[in-house]
């Protein structure tokens, strides 16, 4: 009975032993094992996450119509030094970059995208992992994924843009337009993006754009009437606004009719990083009715930031009247 007894224990040890032995094999492979199926499981939350946020904004872009992506692209341009950081739940964070390419692959900036046109791509790329937003994989960034996505689009080429009240839209050069549209009051929409070669436009006579939309001139032109008659600069826009940017309107001849007018009887009228300089005498109307100075719509603003408007002949001769406020910095 002794015997059997020390037998029994002995096998027991051995079976123990064998179960250790057992053990110190699979738990180091199970949890191999469970650590691969976690970093498999994280990796792809990380691509799913970089996928639809790429694609997300790729649709976002697409749905702008045709006229505003320039527009949308400039006012959410994500580059290496300022990319759109978005935190998902777990504390996982994702980076957006969004840009556009001319047709050679150069990155567009915003202030390039403005007079832009021709043929461009539009860039959307996330990337999930990337702990040091280099926008590579390093060997400390086990769920580093990038989603890249691109587009080629087209901006028509031509340096005026007519916007039709009927939804429909035309482009064509500066010259073209002041031959078509002198004194002619245009149905819609008007945006001045250039004025020609080197955007400089000299008119001996007068120049007067009248149209029943908003009205803007922008993109560093300079416009210049010198006639020693009648070289007055109109523009008038009967229902909307007048926007002037980055640019230089001057009325240099000698005599009565050397005057610059802005009026929007029923809109405001927008001065920015610009010039105005005439020899006679600027008129500037928003919200009033240039020839009896009623109030033609209530709260409309003169707003003048960055310019200068000066009049050669009389520094008095600057009329500013708004049925809002006149805001000058």
């Amino acid at each position: 009975m002794l015997r059997n007894l020390k037998s029994n224990n002995g096998s027991t040890l051995v079976i123990v032993l064998m179960v250790i032995m057992v053990l110190g094999i699979l738990i180091p492979a199970g949890f191999s094992w469970y650590n691969k199926l976690f970093l498999n499981e994280n990796r792809i939350l990380h691509q799913k996450q970089a996928v639809n946020l790429s694609v997300s904004a790729m649709e976002t872009f697409k749905w702008q119509d045709n006229l505003e992506k320039i527009d949308y692209l400039k006012s959410y341009t994500y580059t290496l030094e300022n990319p759109l950081s978005v935190m998902k739940d777990g504390g996982n964070k994702l980076h957006l970059y969004q840009y556009a390419e001319d047709s050679k692959g150069n990155r567009l900036t915003s202030e390039q995208l403005e007079n832009y046109s021709g043929e461009y791509t539009v860039v959307t790329k996330a990337i999930a992992g990337d702990l040091n937003q280099d926008q590579q994989k390093s060997i400390n960034e086990p769920y580093f994924y990038e989603h890249k996505m691109t587009a080629v689009e087209t901006v028509a080429n031509g340096e005026v843009l007519i916007e039709w009240e009927n939804n429909n839209s035309i482009w064509m050069t500066f010259q073209e337009f002041i031959q078509d549209f002198e004194n002619e009051t245009i149905g819609g929409d008007v945006t001045v993006f250039s004025v020609g070669e080197n955007r400089v436009y000299d008119e001996i006579n007068k120049m007067t754009i009248i149209t029943d939309g908003n009205l803007s001139i922008k993109g560093g032109n300079t416009i210049n009437t010198n006639h020693n008659g009648q070289s007055e600069i109109s523009l008038i826009s009967n229902e909307g606004d007048i926007t002037i940017d980055q640019t230089e309107l001057i009325s240099t001849g000698n005599s009565n009719h050397s005057f610059i007018l802005l009026n929007a009887p029923h809109g405001n009228v927008s001065i920015q990083n610009s010039t105005i300089r005439a020899e006679r005498y600027i008129s500037i109307y928003a919200g009033m009715d240039k020839e009896t100075n009623e109030i033609k719509a209530l709260d409309k603003d003169i707003r003048i930031k960055n310019s200068i408007l000066d009049v050669n002949k009389n520094k008095s001769d600057i009329i500013k009247k708004a049925s809002g406020d006149i805001i000058e910095d």
